[in-house]
């Protein structure tokens, strides 16, 4: 049974409360219904507001992204605005990361958009996600996407990814990324990467890639 959150005015907290519990007792359609009809509620649960929002990125994309940029900039949540703008993308990468680079502002919420959107491409084309990568800011926005872009990509082919990633400058590059891939890499290929990490010149890639043990997952290291 659904819970009809567009009749329940003044109590978006404790839905979404039980949202996070068993979302099948949300009604999405209800719960945009309710995001639509009341804009301005900045106290509207986090989870609700991201939950609606990505809904409505799948059947009115631009509307969607333009309303969660204003929530993200009221509530200081960029990650917000990224799922959102990440939800359209599942849908149309190519139009929404041509409106990331046309029409959003730099700043957080377009780093943030930009590491999910490289995610994406990762998933479905890495080729097409680098030649997107030269169309981004030089620095974080870049390098954010970059990163996830190298990440997701080297779980699905992995020597492809080690390859690109030998050609970028490693500072550009997390290493968390780098790590994950080196791991991906070993569990897929290891005479491969064996291979491959021997051939690496001297520096600051061959250095962390030199540490990547077998079987065992680098923890999430900060940059």
């Amino acid at each position: 049974t659904s819970v009809p959150l567009a009749s329940q005015p003044g109590r978006p907290i404790a839905w979404a409360m039980r949202c996070r519990r068993c979302s099948r007792w949300i009604d999405s359609a209800a719960a945009l219904k309710y995001l639509t009809e009341n804009l301005n509620i900045s106290e509207l649960a986090p989870t609700l507001r991201k939950a609606a929002l990505a809904g409505w990125a799948k059947s009115e994309p631009e509307a969607a992204v333009a309303v969660s940029f204003e929530l993200s900039k009221t509530n200081r949540d960029p990650a917000q605005f990224a799922n959102t703008l990440a939800n359209w993308a599942t849908v149309d990468l190519d139009a929404s990361s041509q409106w990331l680079i046309n029409r959003l502002p730099v700043g957080p919420e377009r780093t943030a958009a930009a590491g999910e959107l490289g995610t994406i491409f990762g998933q479905q084309s890495p080729e097409a996600g680098i030649t997107w990568l030269n169309k981004l800011n030089p620095g974080a926005e870049r390098d954010a996407a970059a990163s996830s872009l190298l990440q997701e990509w080297s779980r699905m082919d992995p020597e492809a990814a080690a390859k690109w990633a030998a050609k970028q400058n490693f500072a550009n590059l997390s290493k968390t990324s780098i790590a994950r891939m080196n791991q991906n890499f070993m569990m897929k290929n290891p005479p491969k990467f064996e291979a491959w990490r021997s051939a690496l010149p001297a520096g600051p890639l061959k250095d962390h890639t030199d540490k990547t043990k077998p079987l065992q997952f680098a923890e999430d290291e900060k940059d």
